[in-house]
């Protein structure tokens, strides 16, 4: 009976694990995820626990989404909630009705959604979580953007205003300025939703918080320009360059840039829209964005076409060529348009292929192209004319039942905003930032405008977070497979306690920004005991603590250590002949904390004949450089070559929090 409660005790720890890997996989590797979910179902399925088959399926869900298998996320969401509900788990049931709301709303199912919502809406008021209650009020606002009930969106959007400002969350009040923002520029009340974006952005300068600030000049530039406001636009579209630039996130860079060159070209510009958008296209193209790619192209095309030869030479395009030039680009977005069915594309595609024949005097193509044009634009128009006049009718009843109902709005009970997420679950993120192109029509912006927008920083946190290497966690299963079969059950047992102490203690931290350096410090030495058990203690370990420092008081970003100790035996230790010795030392430092982690192993320069390549380091430089935009600090990572070693160098913002 002991041996057996000792295999279910390891089952359950490998289950854990799995899980643990599916979770972080998700974000970087959906498809590795869905594989670690899977094995931990078997595990799941052996014990007979419905609780953990429901957090299984949750997470395989979520990682199943992520690959746009969405008929295979909603199966797994349903089999989360039936095991849920067969165990009377409310928080359970009400995470798996609202990952199935947010697919049900990407999928114009958005009366099926609300109706989840509402369902798990009652659950987590109940349960008293106010961050996953916003949640949902956001998705319910969603869904009445889509269905052009823009009165509803409004109302839990403000709803989620409410609570933000109750709580004295500057980001959530500003994403709440932004979600208001959105609704009055689809209703082209642009006075309304300038006012709010003008809000955001005061709110996020406020806080430092340049992702925000970017976000804002990037919706706020799109509706200046459906307001034929060129030149406020483009300022606004720079502005968010600038800042872009700044933080290096190419993305947000390249699509602010895209917009950019787009005006430029409305304004005969193309001596400044080329170059641009031909940066643009190589940026797409290097990401695999294929249609980002061919928006940027078919404005390229245009410049080509109408931009004069003597600036066609400076670009290194032919004269000559420019037609020939211009089809090579345009036939294959028309057969994509096609194949994925996306008529506004195809129209204007036909559009410009028909003026690209009509120069080359080939008439029977052109007139060919052109009628298709035509048909699909007064398709399209027709749903134009609908749009209006709903879009109208609707301004009318929103400034009608503004003025009546002003006073009842403003008394209307209010939840709070967080996205979701627990130790143990994995859930969608809320919100998703649209950021659009100029585009010439309302029909496609119906579709993308107002999505969920994620909060960037939180998220990529998070997922950095969760990287403890998953060769770690299998040789520290192997180990103690090892120690079982050789009835070392003393051996066993310490490793497997110290092992499920320390993984523990990565899920508690896991959702944590910020934790103690003592904290830290102890995960730590639970690894490197781990590591030196199973290298037969090849090394020994020693902590430096600068007296000055009250490690009980001092905070940092969690497991920000782990991956540069993790080298420094794998990768220094376990390849040196004889025994070896990792410090750690933590001092403050002109206002900085500066933790050490410093080996005498076999060095850099040894490894690198082996092309090896620290994935740790990236990793933590991604999180110091999320850690420096948030903080505005100046986080870094030094690494020193020793004679006989390497020394590390982690400079975090000195955080010091009194008991």
């Amino acid at each position: 009976m002991q041996e057996l409660k000792k295999y279910k005790k390891v089952d359950e720890t490998r289950l854990k694990l799995y899980l643990i890997v599916s979770k972080s996989s998700a974000f970087q590797d959906p498809e590795v995820g869905v594989k670690y979910a899977d094995s931990a179902n078997v595990i799941a399925i052996k014990l007979k626990d419905k609780k953990y088959l429901a957090k299984v399926n949750l997470i395989k869900g979520l990682n199943l989404y992520e690959i746009r298998k969405s008929d295979e996320a909603i199966e797994s969401y349903k089999k989360a909630l039936k095991f849920a509900e067969e165990i009377q788990d409310k928080e359970l049931q009400a995470f798996s009705l609202h990952n199935l709301a947010i697919i049900y709303s990407t999928h114009n199912r958005e009366l099926e959604a609300i109706e989840l919502e509402k369902r798990g809406y009652r659950i987590f008021t109940e349960l008293k979580m106010e961050p996953n209650c916003i949640n949902v009020l956001n998705t319910i606002g969603v869904c009445y953007f889509r269905l052009n009930e823009y009165q509803k969106a409004l109302e839990y959007y403000f709803k989620s205003l409410k609570i933000a400002e109750k709580c004295k969350d500057d980001k959530l009040i500003g994403t709440a300025y932004e979600n208001i923002a959105l609704v009055y520029k689809r209703n082209s009340q642009h006075v309304k939703a300038y006012e709010y974006y003008e809000k955001a952005i005061k709110i996020y300068s406020a806080i430092n918080y340049k992702q925000g600030i970017i976000n804002v000049y990037t919706n706020y530039g799109a509706a200046k320009d459906q307001n034929n406001d060129l030149v406020g636009a483009l300022l606004l579209y720079q502005k968010g360059l600038q800042i872009a630039t700044e933080i290096k996130v190419d993305w947000y860079k390249y699509n602010l840039l895209t917009n950019i060159a787009i005006i430029h070209n409305a304004q005969k510009k193309f001596d400044i829209s080329l170059p641009q958008l031909k940066e643009a296209m190589d940026y797409y193209i290097s990401i695999q964005d294929v249609d980002s790619e061919y928006v940027s192209k078919m404005y390229f095309v245009e410049a080509i076409l109408e931009a004069p030869d003597e600036l066609l030479k400076k670009e290194n395009i032919n004269p000559t060529e420019k037609y020939t030039i211009s089809l090579s680009y345009m036939l294959p977005i028309l057969n994509y348009a096609l194949e994925n069915q996306d008529k506004e594309t195809e129209m204007y595609a036909r559009e410009i292929v028909a003026k690209i024949y009509e120069k080359q005097g080939n008439t029977n193509l052109s007139l060919k192209e052109f009628k298709e044009f035509v048909k699909l634009k007064d398709s399209l128009t027709d749903f134009e004319k609908k749009e209006e006049l709903l879009t109208k009718e609707h301004a009318y009843q929103m400034d009608k039942e503004r003025i009546l109902n002003e006073a009842e709005i403003n008394r209307q009970k209010i939840i709070k905003y967080a996205t979701i997420g627990t130790s143990s679950v994995v859930l969608l993120t809320g919100i998703f930032l649209f950021i659009g192109f100029r585009k010439r029509q309302v029909f496609k912006e119906k579709q993308k405008e107002i999505l969920f927008k994620a909060q960037i920083s939180d998220t990529e946190l998070k997922a950095l977070r969760l990287q403890m290497n998953p060769h770690f966690i299998f040789n520290s299963l192997n180990s103690i497979s090892d120690y079982i079969q050789k009835n070392d059950s003393k051996s066993a047992d310490y490793y497997l306690a110290k092992f499920a102490k320390l993984m523990r203690g990565i899920l508690e931290n896991s959702e944590e920004k910020e934790i103690t350096v003592e904290e830290e410090l102890k995960m730590l030495e639970m690894y490197m005991q781990l590591e030196a058990m199973r290298l037969n203690h090849k090394f020994s370990y020693e902590f430096k603590i600068d007296p000055k420092i009250n490690i009980r008081e001092t905070y940092i970003p969690p497991l920000i250590l782990q991956p540069f100790v993790e080298n420094s035996i794998w990768h220094g230790l376990a390849e040196k002949n004889g025994e070896g010795k990792i410090i750690i030392e933590i001092a403050e430092e002109n206002k900085m904390l500066n933790c050490i982690i410093e080996d005498d192993g076999i060095g850099r320069k040894t490894k690198e004949k082996s092309n090896y390549k620290s994935y740790g380091m990236s990793i933590t430089k991604e999180r110091l450089a999320i850690l420096n935009n948030i903080k505005n600090t100046n986080a870094q990572v030094n690494l020193i070559d020793l004679d006989k070693g390497t020394k590390v160098e982690v400079k975090l913002p000195l955080e010091i929090k009194p008991d």
